[in-house]
């Protein structure tokens, strides 16, 4: 399985994703429970964290660029998407129909 999301938005061939070691390297800045507070921060845009994220996720683009060009949403959609992949094998848009289709059983 690849944990890999394309980001278009920013480069044709960029793409962010999350390695065990990147994980590692944010509980290691966040602190115990680093995802709930990573989460938090992408839901209130802080912009701090979400340049970050950038910086250790993108590949293939430049972080600084798509803070300076890309709208806050996409950028934490991509950032969110990137985790959940990681973590939980699933984007949130693949989470999200998991769960309704599930509600809908």
């Amino acid at each position: 399985m690849t944990f890999t999301v394309p980001f278009p938005e920013l480069a044709e061939t960029a793409t962010i994703a999350f390695t065990w070691d990147d994980l590692v390297t944010l509980e290691g800045e966040f602190g115990a429970g680093w995802y709930n507070k990573i989460l938090d921060a992408l839901d209130q845009y802080q912009p701090s964290v979400i340049g970050r994220l950038l910086e250790i996720g993108v590949d293939g683009g430049d972080s600084a660029e798509a803070l300076s060009r890309l709208d806050t949403k996409t950028i934490t959609t991509k950032i969110g998407d990137a985790l959940m992949l990681r973590l939980r094998g699933q984007t949130i848009a693949e989470l999200q129909a998991q769960r309704a289709k599930e509600k809908d059983q």
